[in-house]
């Protein structure tokens, strides 16, 4: 039970990761030159900040918080938590009372540095728009290999504040789920200590260093 929370929230990040920064663009711009413009606004932004809560078809449930700064990165939810400092990372899971500490490959890291996220759902997707109103923009993304870890991806993003605020995806697996997110804000440039575990705070965790 505890992997596949943790496979959720890994898949969270996927999408999360995939759609932050959409621009206010939609009339002039096709759906992958929005993909582009998110990779170029990710990059740039000092941190970005996201709230989402997230349900799937086999009645599983997930709400949590994610900063971004560059390729450095902090994940919470309420089973675990992450932290990437652009080298190390930390993910702690309370009830198992201790930290596992890793240095992830650049395929790992695919799954959920925001850079190359995008990369690869402009290398391994195709996107294309298929509404939008006054109100909203849809956008599908639908992978070009039958074996990816999520096929299919609709992203629905309000015209308001040109935000995402409603994802839909498709895992290889067959489940489904929906991922709402009430806010994305952009901030300041952030310490690196920001993403680095805080070990002071949890003196009676256990650290397993598996580099």
């Amino acid at each position: 039970m505890r992997l596949k929370q943790i496979a959720i929230t890994r898949y969270i990040a996927i999408i999360l990761l995939a759609i932050f920064g959409s621009t206010p663009v939609f009339a002039a711009e096709t759906a992958d030159q929005i993909l582009d413009r998110t990779a170029k606004q990710i990059s740039t932004a000092p941190s970005i900040k996201a709230n989402y809560s997230l349900a799937t078809t086999d009645g599983g449930k997930a709400s949590g918080t994610m900063t971004l700064c560059g390729d450095k990165f902090t994940m919470t939810s309420g089973d675990m938590s992450v932290w990437f400092d652009g080298k190390t990372q930390w993910t702690l899971i309370p009830a198992n009372e201790e930290v596992n500490i890793t240095e992830p490959t650049q395929q790992e890291l695919q799954q959920v540095n925001p850079v190359l996220i995008i990369k690869a759902f402009r290398q391994g997707y195709t996107a294309t728009m298929v509404r939008q109103n006054d109100t909203e923009a849809v956008i599908t993304l639908k992978a070009k290999q039958a074996n990816a870890e999520i096929p299919l991806a609709t992203v629905t993003i309000s015209k308001s504040n040109y935000m995402p605020r409603e994802i839909s995806f498709k895992m290889s697996s067959g489940q489904r789920a929906t991922i709402r997110i009430p806010s994305i804000t952009t901030g300041k440039k952030l310490a690196t200590n920001v993403f680095q575990y805080p070990k002071s705070k949890y003196p009676n965790i256990e650290i397993v260093d598996l580099r």
